[in-house]
């Protein structure tokens, strides 16, 4: 039989056949995916993608999840580093001679405004600068909740409240001897500058209530004399921070051990984790911070005068009230400038013989005196370099009308080196109004 065409090509190509395949086409095959090599790879992708989205799932959706997911975290910005060097620049700001003194000018203003907005508890003179007023007034402005401590902690007393309207809200405490700050803000934390950095092996892992959250005693501060920054673990500074879902908190403290309402790290823990959105009662008044005018009227009873002149760049800081005397002291600029209002049956001080150099001056239509207190010892005589060359007394101007005492005290150790004359203290007095 004669062979069909099909079966005469056939015979060629098995004839031309070479005895071994060619690298390339071994490659190929080697990479099939019907081969077992193949097949293995695939169940061991399945199951690491598998892996990974199940643990994902774990730590977005369960509790368990997001409390162990917090301890991958770090909410502190560490360093390995003990100290860091400051720039030139920065020393010569620091380190440069004695700031010369100089005559402060007067500049006129005006008396302060109620800060509050009509409207809620901040409608009436009753409420008028207590924490409660000022947490409605922050919350109404960022249209949000904040969470905050159940009652003030014992010793401590409301100081301040502020927000820069977007990344974060700061409520200050103040004690005898230090302060203490509650921060929080929604997304991260803000970025830390060198001297916010804590030394990595101070940082501790706790718990605030399930949350996860981290603790640091110490901070970097330039020590006198120093040329750079370092670590230093003294206890006078404590720092938690934490948490909870898109909300971050953070706790700090500048208050030593010994000092009245120094609070250990179980206690500062203990206050974190008792923090509510909706507080039962914190609206007491502090005697020694009165954030505004109308609120100290309220308590002496009487016509709080105030002036309007003033030393350029020292505004009102804050009020003091005595209830044993019903007098009322005005804070300037960090206490650079005080004035005092006191009934004259309760005054303490009516006169100014004990000081030296005392003279008799005219206040408006009034007999007054004037006196330049014995100098004073303070921070800025241990300082490296001195802060400025002063012998650290202050002036005082005493006088009396319409049944008050009227006190100015001006103490040239806060005002940066700034003094006001005999003439200028004069000047402030007869502008109270």
């Amino acid at each position: 039989m004669k062979p069909i065409p099909e079966e005469i090509q056939i015979e060629k190509l098995l004839k031309n056949l070479s005895p071994s395949i060619s690298p390339s086409f071994e490659k190929k095959l080697a990479s099939a995916p019907w081969t077992p090599r193949s097949v293995r790879r695939r169940r061991v992708l399945t199951i690491v993608y598998s892996t990974v989205f199940l643990l994902s799932a774990f730590l977005i959706l369960t509790p368990q999840g997001r409390a162990i997911a917090q301890t991958l975290l770090e909410f502190f910005t560490r360093t390995d580093q003990q100290s860091f060097e400051l720039s030139e620049g920065e020393l010569v700001d620091i380190y440069s001679s004695p700031m010369p003194t100089y005559v402060l000018s007067l500049a006129e203003v005006t008396p302060q405004p109620s800060p509050l907005s009509p409207g809620g508890n901040c409608s009436n003179s009753e409420t008028l600068g207590t924490y409660t007023c000022e947490i409605q007034q922050i919350e109404n402005q960022i249209s949000l909740d904040l969470k905050e401590f159940s009652s003030i902690p014992s010793s401590w007393s409301f100081m301040e409240l502020y927000t820069d309207f977007q990344n974060y809200v700061v409520i200050t405490y103040q004690s005898g001897g230090g302060y203490l700050t509650l921060r929080q803000g929604t997304g991260n934390f803000t970025a830390d500058s060198d001297w916010d950095k804590v030394f990595a092996p101070a940082v501790q892992q706790i718990k605030i209530g399930e949350y996860q959250g981290e603790y640091v005693n110490g901070s970097f501060a330039l020590l006198n004399g120093a040329k750079e920054a370092a670590w230093v673990n003294d206890g006078a500074t404590q720092r938690i921070r934490w948490k909870e879902e898109e909300r971050w908190f953070e706790l700090f403290e500048a208050n030593g051990p010994g000092v009245t309402g120094y609070l250990d790290q179980s206690t500062l823990i203990a206050l974190a984790a008792s923090m509510v959105y909706q507080p039962e009662q914190v609206g007491q008044i502090d005697f020694d911070f009165i954030p505004n005018i109308a609120l100290a009227e309220r308590l002496s009873g009487f016509d709080v005068k105030e002036p309007t002149l003033l030393p350029k760049d020292i505004t009102f800081d804050y009020a003091v009230y005595d209830p044993e005397r019903h007098g009322i002291t005005l804070i300037y600029g960090y206490r650079a400038l005080r004035i005092v209002q006191t009934p004259i049956e309760n005054a303490l001080i009516t006169n100014l013989d004990s000081y030296k150099n005392v003279e008799t001056v005219k206040v408006d239509d009034v007999n007054g005196q004037f006196g330049i207190s014995p100098a004073q010892k303070t921070i800025w005589d241990s300082a490296t370099p001195p802060g400025f060359p002063i012998d650290n007394s202050y002036s005082v101007l005493l006088w009396q009308k319409d049944g008050m005492v009227y006190q100015i005290y001006f103490d040239q150790s806060f005002s940066s080196g700034g003094y006001l004359t005999k003439d200028k203290i004069i000047q402030i007095a007869e502008s109270l109004r």
